[in-house]
């Protein structure tokens, strides 16, 4: 498959993602059916992530499906909490919520922050926040009401994600492919440069050295001789070298 036509079908599939996001239909604390595209805007509250380019929903797009669908979140439960400044690379805060909805449902998540998932120092400064911001967006979009499970900040598996990410690597393999096939046909044009100067530094007939004949008429005589392979090839040179200069005069 061609890198555009690739470009194209990861297009696809985003707006197809995007699509899934915004159609999906969920209850109100009204009691009415609703959207998920009628309360969020795909410009303001949805970014797509750099390896898969699946739509995640931010934290004020979960904050605003929360306030619609009457979810109300349980005080975070610590489930673990370490912190070692000698070893930092074992810092991991573990949070669990659960969120109730006015029709009865309850769904429980947790949310782990580390310095795997935490790569800014930002986020790594603030795990416990992150950790509990996890906890309520996984509870929130795994619970039957809401049903986005697949978009989830920390849940990427779906076929969707696969097929962008296969896409993708489509991609990056075509371009590598290009890249070793620009590099081949600059070392191809060199060697083929350096046998053309040697040739028409070398090739004589009738003890004239071919490349310094200017006489048209006698270059096609030659060509009607049994020449050799490169003797033909610096002739037929030399005759398109003399025709390119008498039309650009």
């Amino acid at each position: 498959m061609a890198k555009d036509d690739i470009l194209k079908e990861v297009e696809v599939k985003k707006e197809q993602a995007l699509r899934s996001i915004l159609e999906k239909e969920f209850v109100d604390k009204e009691e009415q059916l609703t959207t998920v595209g009628e309360h969020i805007d795909p410009e303001k509250h949805i970014w797509f992530t750099q390896d898969s380019q699946t739509p995640i929903i931010n934290e004020d797009g979960i904050n605003i499906l929360a306030d619609v669908s009457g979810a109300e979140f349980s005080d975070p439960v610590i489930i673990e909490k370490q912190s070692d400044f000698k070893n930092p690379g074992n810092a991991q805060v573990w949070i669990e919520v659960e969120v109730s909805f006015p029709s009865g449902e309850t769904n429980k998540d947790y949310g782990i922050a580390n310095n795997l998932n935490c790569p800014s120092g930002i986020s790594k400064a603030n795990m416990p926040i992150m950790a509990l911001k996890r906890a309520r967006e996984r509870a929130l979009l795994r619970s039957k009401t809401i049903d986005l499970k697949a978009f989830s900040d920390n849940e990427m598996r779906n076929t969707l994600v696969n097929e962008l990410r296969e896409a993708r690597s489509q991609i990056a393999d075509l371009n590598r492919e290009r890249n070793h096939l620009l590099k081949e046909n600059e070392s191809t044009r060199k060697r083929m440069n350096n046998i053309f100067v040697y040739a028409r530094e070398s090739v004589f007939i009738d003890g004239r050295k071919v490349w310094d004949q200017t006489d048209q008429d006698w270059l096609n005589d030659q060509l009607k001789k049994d020449l050799k392979p490169i003797e033909e090839y610096i002739v037929k040179g030399k005759l398109r070298w003399l025709q390119r200069n008498q039309e650009n005069k």
